[in-house]
Order: structure tokens, then sequence, then C-alpha cells
């Protein structure tokens, strides 16, 4: 019942929006979309090239919502950044020095997280931070 007041109701996936202003603000609201539909992982190309990738399925509006909280929140600089459609939902990556940047805003002194994708999220911060904390996006 709690979750229905955020808009978040059966079949979130196809049906949410976030209509709280307030949760269009919050890195621990976000955080929580990465943990539940979300990813956060390393991309390995070729050995001596990985680098760091976030993302989140979900409702049009759920991803552009994320899309935008990246930009404004967590200083990433994005321009016509727009969800891609697969299937009946929506998604959307970034990687890099982006990536990097969202992952350390939403994780990095977090206290409510899923395990797996924090200890991912501080493997990242710790193995890239000389890399991009530096780098503008």
């Amino acid at each position: 019942e709690k979750l229905k007041e955020y808009g978040i109701t059966e079949r979130k996936s196809l049906t949410a929006k976030i209509e709280n202003e307030e949760l269009k603000r919050s890195k621990h609201f976000f955080r929580g979309l990465i943990d539940g539909d979300g990813w956060v992982y390393v991309r390995n190309c070729e050995e001596r090239y990985k680098y760091p990738v976030i993302g989140l399925c979900g409702t049009e509006s759920i991803v552009k919502d994320f899309i935008i909280f990246s930009n404004v929140f967590c200083g990433v600089q994005i321009k016509n950044k727009k969800p891609n459609k697969d299937r009946k939902i929506f998604k959307t990556n970034f990687s890099g020095a982006k990536a990097f940047k969202i992952i350390k805003f939403l994780y990095q002194d977090a206290e409510i997280y899923l395990d797996r994708k924090y200890e991912k999220a501080m493997e990242i911060i710790k193995d890239y931070g000389t890399k991009y904390d530096k780098i503008k996006t």
C-alpha cells in the first residue's frame, strides 16, 4: 500500500511514473530503482580495456526521469539522450566516466542498498576513482 502512494503499482515496469517531485530529486530513490531494475558492472571489451556501466529499465517516464536526475544531480552532461525502447520497456545505459560519476553519487556513503550492487559499486569507485574523478563529463 505504501508503494502505491508513490505511484508504484502492479506491473510497475510497464506502468510506473514518478509523480512525487521530491522523489525525482532523491538519490536514495534512484539507487533503489537501480538495485531493483538496473545494473552496475564493469564491461570487459579486451583485457586492457575495461570500463564501468550503469543502467536502468522501466517505463519511458521512469527512464527519462533517471536521465534528467543523472544530468542535474550527478554532474553528468547529457545532450539529447533518450530512452531506448526494448519491446514493452525502455532502458538507458551510461558508461565510462559518466557511469562512474553516477555510481559514486548513488552509492558512496549509502546506508540502504542491495548488497551485490553496492559491492560492485564500491569496487568501481575504488578501481576507477583515480582515472575518472577529475574528468569532466
